[in-house]
């Protein structure tokens, strides 16, 4: 269905006509459905004060949707003399003066009528923004009431008498699929309603480089071979002067691959250990060993005990160490912390392990000791002391002396005896008081449980049956 609307249609409202005469805001212009729009349709936004075109045809923009914001705009003054042609014109008249006419009278009301608009037509050209009737004053008239006008798309401008005054029409441009003409409908200063051109929806990037432009000039001075990317590429220039793109390796790259030569430094061979040693004596903190162990743990054996298949030694610092060593050991490197003696160890021997960070050093050791035991216990008197009695007393230890404390608990008849190695001395005290020990009561070659012989002595307190008692050997 449609509707007709009669000329003189007085709207008095401050609301826009319809809804997509003008849009709060550019969202609610992007979310307007497109299937409620002509092809093209120019409508206004409260949001920014200004113009927008919708074409069905456009790309669909991140914040305008199918809009594209109307930009500036020219007027046509096709229809008016400009200052210079005007001046022209004058400069064939001749001034009046009282008392002095013309030798014919060629100069006729026409022609009088023709001079007098042509010189209304200057004075409107001239006229400031403030003048009515300038074109500067129409055209300010014109855009100020731009948001109260009717947005049309045309194919031609209808004739001028046909034409509404509240109505915007946009006729496409000759070859452009989204490039319009605006024609606004005026008066000049003889009330003649006539067409003014108020601009168009090209966009004047004359200010502008093209793409191309910019890409032809940066090929001169930007050199990229070989369709190489410029990732992680640095500028610089050549022996030509051109600027080029590296690769960053080549110019270095981290510290540790810039060279550093100091004769009297000459471990430190680039940038980056040169700077840790600055660092390093900056918060110097000496070296330690903060763990050293071994595989097996057990240090102290018997003697004629082997401990066979070697050891593993680990151990941890508190710092990373320039150099390293430990007894009898190979190690790779400073940074090496795991080692083995692969030999069969059945005497002493002591293993060291020393650190240093260029400044000082530390060291820490693991010694495997081998030795005899002091053997103690309870027993009747003896006619013959054996290998097998010896073993059999109820105490022993490893000692390198026989000094300590040893208790006994002797029965009827039964003495408290020593068996050592007679290479220990030993005086004796009985529950704090000293004690005499009777003479050795045997001497003999001693075989012990690992195999290993030597000379024992065994000693006796001199009284039998003492019951429990504690024995200190100083």
């Amino acid at each position: 269905m449609a509707v007709s609307m009669l000329d003189n249609f007085d709207i008095r409202k401050s609301a826009p006509n319809v809804k997509r005469d003008m849009f709060d805001t550019i969202s609610d212009m992007k979310a307007y459905n497109e299937n409620y729009l002509p092809q093209v349709f120019v409508s206004t936004c409260v949001e920014d004060g200004c113009i927008y075109i919708f074409n069905k045809g456009n790309d669909v923009d991140d914040v305008t949707g199918k809009w594209r914001k109307f930009e500036g705009g020219t007027a046509d003054l096709m229809n008016y003399y400009n200052k210079t042609e005007t001046n022209t014109l004058l400069d064939d008249k001749v001034d009046k003066e009282t008392g002095k006419g013309l030798s014919t009278n060629d100069y006729t009301n026409e022609e009088k009528t023709k001079v007098q608009d042509t010189v209304d037509a200057v004075d409107v050209l001239n006229g400031a923004v403030t003048v009515e009737g300038s074109v500067e004053y129409k055209i300010q008239e014109a855009i100020g009431a731009m948001d109260t006008k009717i947005n049309m798309v045309v194919t031609e401008l209808p004739d001028i008498a046909d034409a509404r005054d509240d109505v915007i029409y946009l006729i496409l441009q000759t070859g452009e699929t989204d490039v319009y003409d605006l024609y606004m409908v005026v008066e000049n200063n003889l009330g003649v309603k006539q067409y003014l051109k108020t601009g168009s929806t090209q966009i004047d990037l004359s200010g502008y480089a093209l793409q191309e432009d910019i890409d032809d000039a940066l090929a001169e001075k930007l050199d990229i071979d070989n369709g190489l990317t410029n990732a992680n590429k640095a500028i610089v220039t050549d022996s030509s002067g051109n600027i080029i793109f590296v690769d960053k390796s080549t110019l270095g790259g981290d510290a540790e691959n810039v060279t550093y030569t100091n004769t009297d430094f000459p471990a430190l061979t680039d940038v980056d250990k040169a700077l840790d040693s600055i660092l390093a004596k900056l918060y110097y903190i000496e070296p330690e060993i903060s763990t050293f162990t071994s595989v097996p743990a057990t240090t102290q054996y018997e003697n004629g005990y082997t401990i066979t298949g070697g050891v593993v030694f680990n151990w941890t610092y508190n710092k990373d160490m320039t150099n390293q060593t430990l007894t009898d050991c190979t190690l790779a490197d400073e940074t090496v912390r795991t080692a083995t003696y692969a030999n069969d160890i059945s005497a002493n021997k002591t293993f060291t392990l020393t650190c240093g960070d260029g400044e000082k050093t530390a060291t820490r050791a693991i010694s495997f000791q081998f030795m005899n035991k002091v053997y103690w216990g309870v027993s009747a008197d003896q006619d013959n002391y054996t290998d097998a009695w010896i073993l059999g007393l109820s105490g022993s230890k490893l000692a390198t002396n026989a000094k300590g404390s040893y208790n006994f608990t002797a029965g009827t008849g039964q003495y408290c005896y020593f068996a050592l190695p007679t290479s220990m001395s030993i005086s004796v005290k009985v529950n704090g008081f000293d004690t005499d020990l009777d003479t050795v009561v045997a001497s003999r070659s001693f075989t012990n449980a690992s195999g290993y012989t030597t000379t024992y002595k065994i000693l006796r307190l001199h009284q039998p049956s003492l019951g429990t008692l504690t024995a200190v050997v100083s």
